[in-house]
């Protein structure tokens, strides 16, 4: 009866595979940078400090401010096990305002903002997009007999 070693179906040798794993961290932190630069470019657009960009929650925070939601909507993330859900649905509702802020459509933000955000930010951040923020809806007040 013949022993099969496992080693004799699988080789792993680092040397061979050490291109492809600088590649693939070069690659990460190239998407890294790319992204805080373009989150950075929309903060500032916004009136927001570029700095917050790379606060991890903070920049969450004021992601939401800036959408004219409450910030504080960035803290659900520290709920354990659901609060990656909770977020994400979160931003299906806050990116939609911040499209409109900057000039795009509903559809732009599901696509760009929430499923391609770093491809949206870039977008937003280094095109040509100007952040306004809309004016205040007027309340229905009625009217005064003196």
């Amino acid at each position: 009866m013949a022993t099969h070693s496992f080693l004799q179906y699988a080789s792993f040798s680092a040397a061979r595979n050490m291109p492809l794993f600088i590649f693939g961290i070069l690659f990460v932190v190239g998407c890294i940078v790319v992204g805080l630069t373009a989150e950075w470019k929309l903060f500032v657009k916004s009136g927001r400090p570029g700095w917050a960009a790379v606060i991890p929650l903070y920049n969450t925070w004021t992601l939401f401010e800036i959408s004219g939601r409450p910030g504080w909507w960035a803290l659900f993330v520290l709920i354990p096990y659901i609060g990656w859900l909770i977020l994400i649905a979160l931003y299906f509702i806050a990116m939609p305002e911040l499209a409109r802020r900057f000039g795009k459509d509903t559809t732009f933000a599901i696509v760009w903002l929430v499923f391609f955000q770093i491809i949206g930010f870039i977008m937003l951040g280094l095109g040509d997009a100007e952040y306004k923020i809309p004016p205040p809806e007027k309340s229905f007040h009625a009217p005064t007999t003196e």
